[in-house]
């Protein structure tokens, strides 16, 4: 059937164009985020120094996935200070992230104009995660949708090669965050099964329980390096730590209340980390489970429907179009008998359902759906797609329609851009103008200012142990000092007091904090 088409840039000069924009936006931004700082970021860096020094028994970690810090250790040998190198490897994986989507959105049908409308679309939502926050998650996001690339596409069972890429990129999203082990074994299963049930005869059958076969022979393999180097520094045959840790910290004993925050001081697990949160899973977290008792079980289904809505309003909150191409969706399946679609087209639908499905146990944040987020807009080209073949639009509204479609996408990410211009600098001069003081050795600061004290001990490479415990007298604070051997304090509430502390090198008024330095006597 012909159809009047967008007029589009050729598919060469359109990759050309559109990762020119993407980098050219990346790079101009790179000075105003080079020194965004979070405590993930702080951990991953302090991680990968360690797989620098060789220290590997302290650098395998059951709560950080590994594959991030590795890649950060090359540009951590080259000289690179650490937040740049990590905003120029989330830039870079931005980038394959957009080229992935190119490759996802050649999977279903859509013309070269509404394929274009899709990754200009992108640009931006993925220069916001790039600079928004230092976490594999960006990482994730580039792996899944490769991964996506592969099982949804029509050629998926002509080549064996296809089930080992899926595997690979399989291991490789576990080495990137332990969640995708959880996600991807039920998710290449099912698309398995959908495979296999579409096939019109054994012959092809065959093939798609080859490439399940040697998927999960490849995945289980490399998973398995990585379990064994964990079962060795934790002594328990653990997918790792991170699940249990946090479903402990958002249970009805601790509401979501760090250790770090209410346990007082806390010594960093190894000679190189810089603080407690470089290794969650040693720090003390009070279990639970929802048969413990009928208030568990009523408080863990409420957590659930909370993450559900969280969920939905996530999915639903990247444009003003994304809860029509979701609401769209779900009547073309209810309809799907009544329409002539492609074999594939609800992949990405019970892709967005299967995803989340781990996390509404414990908590659901927007970082952690970015793939979601992807498929949603490649959802969006392929319903316009199928709208513009079944709909009498001319050419010109066709028009008006993609570039709405692109700006809705730019409103939200440009806003945050803008609005987090310079994220962190104020810490960073604030730790130059301590380097006056010579500081080394331990550190602790006064409460309600722990994230300050570890991204300054980042900076100026001492070991963090916290702060003090709520309520804590001056004997056991000073008691607790002595015991962990804090050799400096930063207090940034100017009305209290640490009595074995010498407070005449008092500095104030450094940037926007007012901060007290003491360091301790004798």
């Amino acid at each position: 059937m012909g159809r009047t088409d967008v007029k589009s840039f050729s598919p060469k000069l359109f990759v050309i164009l559109i990762f020119a924009l993407y980098f050219f936006c990346g790079l101009a931004l790179l000075p105003f985020y080079q020194y965004q700082i979070n405590d993930d970021g702080v951990s991953y860096i302090s991680v990968a120094n360690k797989y620098l020094q060789g220290d590997f028994q302290a650098a395998v970690n059951g709560y950080w996935a590994p594959f991030l810090s590795w890649l950060l250790v090359p540009l951590l040998w080259s000289g690179q200070p650490s937040l740049l190198a990590a905003k120029i490897l989330a830039l870079f994986a931005g980038g394959v992230l957009l080229a992935g989507t190119v490759r996802l959105c050649r999977c279903f049908e859509m013309t070269n104009a509404i394929r274009n409308t899709v990754i200009i679309a992108l640009v931006f939502p993925v220069l916001w995660w790039v600079y928004s926050i230092i976490t594999p998650d960006i990482l994730l996001a580039c792996i899944l949708i490769y991964y996506f690339s592969v099982i949804f596409s029509p050629r998926y069972p002509d080549s064996v090669w296809n089930g080992i890429l899926c595997g690979i990129l399989g291991a490789a999203g576990y080495l990137t965050k332990t969640y995708t082990f959880y996600f991807f074994v039920p998710h290449f299963c099912v698309f398995s099964v959908i495979w296999l049930l579409r096939q019109p005869d054994w012959q092809r059958r065959r093939k798609v329980l080859r490439n399940a076969f040697f998927g999960f022979l490849v995945f289980l393999a490399l998973s398995a390096a990585w379990v064994t180097a964990l079962n060795g520094k934790y002594h328990q045959i653990a997918l790792g730590t991170g699940g249990k840790f946090n479903h402990a910290l958002f249970g009805p004993e601790m509401k979501g209340v760090f250790p770090m925050l209410s346990e007082g001081f806390i010594e960093p697990p190894d000679s190189l980390a810089v603080s407690a949160w470089d290794d969650p899973s040693f720090m003390p977290v009070r279990d639970w489970s929802p048969f413990q008792s009928p208030d568990y079980f009523l408080f863990q289904t409420a957590r659930v429907f909370d993450n559900i809505r969280e969920v939905v309003r996530i999915y639903s909150g990247g444009s003003v179009f994304c809860a029509v191409i979701l609401l769209a969706y779900l009547y073309l399946f209810l309809s799907r008998s009544r329409f002539k679609l492609p074999g594939n087209f609800f992949y990405p639908l019970w892709t967005l359902a299967l995803y989340p499905v781990g996390y509404l146990m414990i908590c659901v944040a927007e970082r952690f759906l970015w793939p979601g987020m992807v498929l949603i807009v490649v959802m969006g080209g392929c319903f316009l797609d199928f709208f513009f073949r079944n709909a009498p639009f001319r050419a010109f509204w066709r028009r008006i329609i993609l570039t709405a479609v692109v700006f809705s996408f730019l409103q939200a990410p440009v806003s945050n851009l803008m609005n987090n211009l310079n994220a962190g600098k104020n810490l960073h001069d604030l730790a130059q103008k301590l380097k006056k003081y010579q500081m080394k050795g331990n550190l602790a600061v006064n409460r309600d200012n722990w994230y300050e004290g570890l991204y300054l001990s980042h900076y100026l490479g001492m070991r963090y142990y916290g702060q003090p415990k709520a309520g804590e007298d001056a004997t056991t604070f000073e008691r607790d000092v002595r015991k962990y051997g804090v050799d400096w304090f930063l207090n940034f509430e100017l009305n209290e007091t640490a009595l074995h502390f010498r407070g005449d090198d008092g500095l104030k008024d450094l940037g926007e904090y007012e901060v007290e330095v003491m360091k301790r006597a004798g």
